[in-house]
């Protein structure tokens, strides 16, 4: 099931930046007040601590903007606040900063402070764990991520089913194009209100 997530609060990255607590300093608790809760949190995660080297992603350069407070809840149990950092990218909005190893973990590298770079989640995940990537090949997955709305992988090519025209899908027994889904489920909704309407 999908994560719900509450935001509690949007603060500048400066800010935020300011109380996080350096490599070699005491863990320090920063009080937060949010809509009227209060929150006592530890801000000295390695990923965090990764930020004051860098608020730049190290591939794309894309840079940290705020922070957002936020809760992830599901069925399962409820996560503590936390804080994320989020550039905004021209083309896909909001984008998640994080942590990237620079030899990745599964290649034995180090999980400490000196083996972390800022990366934004589209150039992390256009990395993954192939540490000799060239600067060149990052970035035209990372475009291909974006085009293809998640993956980097070339997609099976297609024709749509309603109009003919070619696309490429990552879904198993796709046979319409995004344009053509999204006027069925547009008709769809249409008919919804008709009949909700009528029933009133």
């Amino acid at each position: 099931m999908k994560q719900q997530t509450i935001v509690y609060g949007k603060y500048p990255a400066k800010e935020i930046l300011s109380v996080i607590t350096p490599i070699g300093e005491s863990k320090t608790t920063t009080t937060f007040f949010c809509e009227n809760l209060e929150f006592n949190l530890k801000l000295d995660s390695l990923r965090l601590r990764t930020f004051l080297k860098s608020i730049e992603c190290a591939f794309c350069g894309i840079k940290g903007e705020y922070f957002l407070l936020e809760k992830q809840v599901n069925n399962k149990q409820n996560h503590l606040p936390h804080f994320n950092l989020y550039a905004v990218d021209p083309v896909s909005g909001p984008i998640l900063m994080t942590h990237d190893h620079i030899v990745s973990r599964s290649n034995g590298g180090a999980n400490n402070i000196s083996n972390t770079q800022t990366a934004c989640t589209l150039c992390n995940q256009a990395k993954q764990s192939d540490d000799n990537l060239s600067l060149e090949e990052i970035l035209k997955r990372r475009a291909l991520i974006q085009k293809n709305g998640g993956s980097w992988k070339r997609n099976k090519e297609v024709i749509c089913r309603d109009c003919g025209e070619t696309f490429r899908f990552r879904r198993k027994r796709q046979k319409r194009c995004k344009p053509c889904r999204d006027k069925i489920f547009e008709e769809y909704k249409r008919k919804l209100l008709d009949f909700q309407s009528d029933m009133g």
